[in-house]
């Protein structure tokens, strides 16, 4: 039988993963350092629990739920368990560290419309205050269909909107 547990001060809950089970079905007897279950029906399943620390029996309980049953046991004093039963301990585990700053990442050369719009970016950031008004008012004006980077061209009069080839433009309503 599958499970799995999480602890609060007060209680440790385990949760038995099994599908369609009824109270019926089941039979659990809990003890001070054992929680014994076993499931009747299709498949004969049994658990044995070895608890990592002593519960409080006469005031644990169960559900049956549709996806799984959940065991509630109270604990008899506030400590943390490590694990739930008390021959599956976790192992220590020795944590190597690595140094991130030692490895050298190659940068990806952007394509399509990514490597275009840097392209842009760049243009935008290294231009001076009459380029950027120029881009600015001619794709704002477009539409998004011009960009400009002379001023002296666009400074007087209304951008027109250039369609791409083979497209056509048309103003939206509302």
């Amino acid at each position: 039988m599958k499970y799995d547990w999480y602890q609060t001060d007060s209680y440790v809950t385990v949760s038995l993963l099994t599908k369609n089970c009824t109270k019926e079905d089941l039979s659990v007897n809990f003890s001070e350092q054992d929680v014994v279950i076993v499931k009747e029906g299709d498949a004969r399943d049994e658990l044995h629990l070895r608890l990592f620390a002593p519960i409080k029996p006469q005031d644990a309980f169960f559900k049956v739920l549709t996806t799984k049953v959940e065991l509630r046991l109270p604990k008899a004093s506030t400590e943390r368990w490590a694990a739930l039963e008390r021959d599956k301990q976790p192992v220590s585990v020795a944590i190597s560290t690595k140094n991130w700053d030692r490895i050298s990442v190659e940068e990806e050369e952007p394509e399509g419309d990514q490597a275009l719009n840097q392209l842009f970016q760049k243009i935008y950031k290294d231009a001076d205050e009459n380029t950027r008004k120029a881009m600015n008012k001619s794709f704002t004006e477009s539409g998004g269909t011009v960009l400009s980077t002379n001023w002296n061209e666009v400074a007087e009069k209304k951008v027109e909107v250039k369609a791409p080839d083979g497209m056509e433009y048309k103003k939206f309503e509302h």
